[in-house]
């Protein structure tokens, strides 16, 4: 199975049986597709998941993204542009772009109070390796 992602729809492109001579198209339109997932890859399961609901009868998509192939963030951040509209403001590639503000940290108060913000992908990986596991 592989997704083409076009301006206004997304195509499936599912090949059957065993010499894939059969091949089943579904093209499905940006605005039935309600909400997305995307599971990174692990230890074990080196491949990385696309998870798609739409509102279609219940119907959901699942697609491999192979490890190594694609670039997870980027993947996710087209999909919240085109699920959920484009970002107000403009991506902020450096940790100090908050304008003075200080972060005291990923605190679960500082999150449910709304006190967030973008940063860099690269910088939440590199700090998402660096820590201790719990």
């Amino acid at each position: 199975d592989f997704l083409i992602l076009s301006s206004l729809r997304l195509l499936i492109v599912d090949p059957r049986g065993i010499t894939g001579k059969k091949v089943v198209y579904k093209s499905i339109l940006w605005k039935c597709i309600k909400a997305f997932a995307i599971e990174t890859a692990g230890t074990f399961d080196t491949d990385s998941e696309l998870k798609l609901w739409t509102n279609i009868g219940g119907m959901t998509i699942d697609q491999d993204l192979r490890a190594g192939q694609c670039d997870v963030m980027a993947v996710q951040r087209f999909f919240a542009d085109k699920i959920l509209g484009m970002d107000a403001k403009p991506y902020t590639p450096a940790p100090d772009a908050a304008h003075g503000q200080h972060d005291g940290g990923a605190s679960f108060s500082a999150w449910l109070g709304d006190d967030s913000r973008q940063i860099d992908a690269a910088e939440a990986d590199r700090q998402f390796r660096s820590s201790p596991a719990i």
